[in-house]
């Protein structure tokens, strides 16, 4: 379903590409204002919400290894690099203005993946 993320509100790391088109054309000169509206407000929402732990770093609740993911199965190392992309993007696309200390748990929860995948 290419609309998932805004249909469902669900912002995950199995939908990367479309995450990324998505936020891309939030930025395009000639996009529609309702349509970039649209799209902002459910990312906002996602990640205001974080109800699955997706954005951000939280060393209370991120698990032993610090590279958590929901569950995990065979592959699950091309999951653990979208969520860290998925917090990138959050960043590159201006969805984290709050303030620096929010930019930086997206920026932490990015590395701490990559530092799962490194060991």
């Amino acid at each position: 379903d290419g609309g998932l993320p805004i249909s469902a509100g669900y912002w995950d790391y199995y939908n990367m590409e479309i995450n990324d088109a998505l936020l891309l054309y939030t930025t395009l000169s000639g996009a529609s204002p309702d349509t970039v509206s649209v799209i902002t407000d459910s990312i906002q929402m996602a990640v205001s919400n974080n109800w699955n732990d997706f954005y951000g770093f939280n060393a209370a609740e991120d698990d032993l290894y610090r590279g958590s993911l929901p569950e995990y199965y065979w592959g699950s190392n091309q999951h653990v690099a979208s969520m860290g992309l998925l917090n990138l993007l959050m960043i590159k696309y201006g969805i984290v203005e709050a303030t620096q200390k929010d930019k930086d748990l997206f920026l932490a929860k990015a590395l701490e993946m990559l530092h799962y995948l490194h060991g």
